[in-house]
């Protein structure tokens, strides 16, 4: 049996990270963007940032480290990944 899309799309890890993610980029924009094509590059950067984020944080932590973690979200790394790439979405100027 395959695994469901719709399980998959609903699941609280993935919910979570969106959200946290979308907030982010929210908040800078709010910062620092000027035009909706800014909110629109800093959505992607954001999410673009948790996710690398949480690659690394379960490659570098996997099971451990459990404070840090909300669920299978490493929300501490994959948050500073996401502030880190709105920043250089920022500085780039893309």
């Amino acid at each position: 049996m395959g695994v469901d899309v719709l399980d998959f799309l609903l699941s609280p890890a993935l919910l979570l990270s969106l959200v946290a993610a979308l907030i982010y980029a929210t908040l800078f924009h709010l910062w620092q963007g000027q035009t909706l094509r800014d909110l629109g590059i800093f959505i992607l950067a954001a999410l673009l940032g948790f996710a690398v984020g949480q690659g690394v944080g379960r490659w570098v932590y996997g099971p451990g480290l459990e404070w840090q973690r909300v669920g299978q979200v490493h929300v501490l790394v994959a948050s500073l990944f996401s502030w880190l790439a709105l920043f250089i979405a920022k500085r780039l100027k893309v």
